[in-house]
């Protein structure tokens, strides 16, 4: 097991999850972790197998949404409706309501 330092806390490093310097993934970037397995490898299984691997990561609010693309017959249509509506709304966020905290 590697640790390293990070700012302000140890995180343990483990090659089978994602770490980002926290000990949970934010939704965004499970769904970016799905759109970039949709692009290089484009198969439904692909898109399992990596949504399987964020699950354990994420919190459990985030968890619903992912898991349906898990268990879904179609996951690869599934992650480009996510991204189509990511998408939109991050481009109908109003500056003003943003916290950089």
């Amino acid at each position: 097991m590697i640790i390293c330092q990070n700012r302000w806390k140890e995180v343990h490093w483990r090659p089978d999850i994602i770490h980002l310097g926290t000990k949970y993934l934010r939704f965004f970037d499970a769904a970016v972790c799905l759109s970039l397995s949709a692009q290089i490898h484009g198969t439904n299984k692909e898109i399992r197998e990596t949504a399987k691997r964020c699950l354990p990561t994420l919190q459990k609010a985030d968890r619903i949404l992912i898991n349906r693309i898990a268990k879904s017959n179609t996951p690869l249509e599934d992650v480009k409706t996510l991204v189509k509506t990511l998408l939109n709304d991050v481009v109908s966020i109003k500056p003003s309501t943003l916290s950089l905290a």
